[in-house]
């Protein structure tokens, strides 16, 4: 007897239905969600460099380029790790414009399919091009 993971393993709740979560997935997902909480600082670090540097150019008349430099580093660290914290809380952006119509299991295989054609040979790249700066 086959088991029908889109029917036996979906819990239904009041208005979402979201898939059973394993004891293995649930630990990865709860370790993200704490990165991200701690990173959510982040912002306000990168605010208050922001402010610095304005204060810095327009009244000191005196700019540093390590704190547009610091400024970068800063927004790139806060996207990545919030983008892997909302797509575990399933908040990350996406187009519904085809999937809004479709069933809750074409839709799950409508992401399956974006993932494995659109991120999967972004993340690919990105390791080929980056392994000569380690």
């Amino acid at each position: 007897m086959s088991k029908n993971i889109f029917n036996q393993d979906i819990i239904s709740n009041q208005n979402s239905i979201k898939l059973k979560n394993f004891s293995i997935t649930k630990k990865i997902d709860n370790f993200i969600l704490f990165i991200g909480s701690f990173f959510d600082w982040i912002w306000i670090v990168l605010i208050a460099v922001i402010i610095g540097n304005v204060v810095l150019r327009y009244v000191f008349k005196s700019g540093m380029i390590e704190l547009e430099e610091l400024q970068w580093h800063l927004y790139a660290i806060g996207w990545l790790v919030g983008l892997s914290s909302t797509y575990v809380v399933d908040s990350h952006v996406r187009v519904d414009a085809l999937s809004d119509k479709f069933s809750f299991k074409k839709k799950l295989w409508f992401e399956f399919f974006g993932i494995l054609l659109l991120f999967l040979p972004f993340i690919i790249l990105v390791f080929l091009l980056c392994h000569s700066f380690f």
